[in-house]
């Protein structure tokens, strides 16, 4: 009986890492290779499989499946993924597509907290490192089969990798990411053997190279940035950073500062050879917020579905001179929030920050490993979503990612039975009798 249950483990693993695999960027340009069909089936495939494990492991026999589980501790994760529903269903013009993608954007979440429920934070990271190493792998692949693909060049850069990805900054994200999923594996798995793994040391130094070969600085720093904030505060055993709050405000001062204080040093900066606009960043910041302002600003255009409202997009272009590049651009808002605010509007983003301040309350009670790990993939989410859209589907991986990290802090969440007994105890005198102590 041992051995089966360890191999069904094994099996469901596996899937885990194919699914993960897909969020992360696979088949990507390989459909240029084997057909548009092999990308629509590796997604499709995985949305199944992500709702097949969740209803394969919730009974023993048919009477007890069920795809919904509901713990109170995930309420402001449920609170999110219902008003984002109900919201975008009310206010979208194209149902049909609206409803595949507000399903798609449950399943992942609820996806997540399945992972949470089923498996240690350290066993998600240690899969979706082997994921990314079959994506290496495969960013190999294409190299060897088509360079032509595999590389871009630009105004500003000549023979960039771009792998799997579109684009050479959307490839460096990934492997800037998975370069720190990859790091705290490694630092655990040196903690528990007393060793580094030969095979993922290998690993990190070929995820560093191609991270280099993508030519990305920003990429890069964050990458640095989150190192360096591991090597710091791991030592602090223990602080614990109210890390929603600092979500909240990193994100909405962040833009403050790009509206108001950014301009005023643009002459310095100019007359340094630095770019002000954070290469055009706030001139697209500034037409949607001049557009939302008149459009749908409480409510937006329904989660994922602005960009593909041609007639939407049109409008956002009328905010800008037609000689501006961005009175043609249609390939996202560059900024979590401001995407967020198309798609979702304002509430949607007080929903947003709800469900992050409401799950992040609990990270105070998380052990040092534990914390330290959530807080550095947290942290790269936080900067990247400064100047990109880290919600730019329903299930890729930073989505998958983000609501993973929602979850484990959640679980967290103390047994208020124990709670109350020890405030009690604390509370009550003891009483010693006549005892005397000398």
């Amino acid at each position: 009986m041992k051995q089966k249950s360890e191999l069904a483990q094994f099996r469901t693993e596996i899937l885990i890492v194919f699914i993960f695999l897909g969020s992360i960027g696979f088949p990507g340009t390989y459909r240029k290779i084997f057909g548009a069909f092999v990308q629509t089936l590796y997604e499709y495939l995985s949305f199944l499989l992500q709702i097949a494990i969740m209803l394969r492991s919730s009974g023993e026999n048919i009477m007890d499946v069920r795809l919904l589980d509901i713990k109170p501790r995930y309420s402001p994760i449920y609170q999110f993924m219902v008003f984002v529903f109900a919201e975008s269903m009310l206010v979208t013009t194209t149902r049909s597509a609206q409803l595949v993608t507000c399903l798609r954007l449950s399943v992942t979440i609820l996806f997540s907290i399945w992972l949470v429920e089923n498996l240690s934070l350290h066993r998600i990271i240690k899969l979706f490192s082997f994921a990314q190493v079959l994506l290496n792998l495969a960013i190999i692949g294409i190299i060897v089969l088509r360079p032509g693909l595999a590389f871009q060049s630009g105004d500003t850069f000549s023979h960039a990798l771009r792998g799997v990805y579109e684009a050479k900054n959307a490839m460096a994200s990934e492997l800037a990411f998975g370069l720190v999923i990859l790091s705290l594996y490694v630092i655990d798995e040196a903690k528990e053997k007393n060793r580094f793994s030969a095979f993922w040391l290998a690993a990190m130094a070929l995820q560093i190279i191609l991270l280099l070969m993508a030519k990305a600085t920003g990429a890069l720093l964050i990458s640095v940035m989150i190192a360096l904030y591991h090597f710091v505060f791991g030592k602090l055993q223990d602080l614990r950073l109210p890390l929603g709050w600092i979500y909240v405000i990193c994100s909405v001062g962040f833009l403050i500062f790009a509206f108001t204080i950014l301009p005023l040093f643009a002459p310095l900066l100019e007359s340094m050879g630095k770019d002000a606009t954070l290469t055009g960043r706030t001139e697209l910041w500034n037409g949607i917020y001049r557009f939302m302002q008149q459009h749908n600003m409480l409510t937006g255009f329904g989660y994922g579905q602005f960009w593909n409202g041609q007639a939407n997009v049109r409008k956002l272009h009328l905010m800008y001179n037609r000689k501006s590049y961005f009175s043609r651009m249609s390939t996202g808002a560059h900024n979590q929030i401001m995407e967020l605010w198309l798609n979702i509007g304002l509430l949607g983003i007080a929903s947003y920050f709800l469900a992050i301040i409401g799950s992040m309350r609990f990270v105070k009670y998380m052990k040092q490993d534990e914390y330290m790990k959530l807080s550095s993939i947290f942290f790269y989410l936080t900067l990247c979503g400064l100047t990109e859209r880290i919600f730019e589907n329903a299930y890729a991986y930073r989505v998958v990612m983000f609501f993973i990290l929602l979850a484990v802090a959640c679980s967290w969440l103390p047994d208020r039975k124990l709670l109350r007994r020890r405030k009690t105890y604390e509370q009550e005198p003891i009483d010693n009798g006549d005892r005397t102590d000398l």
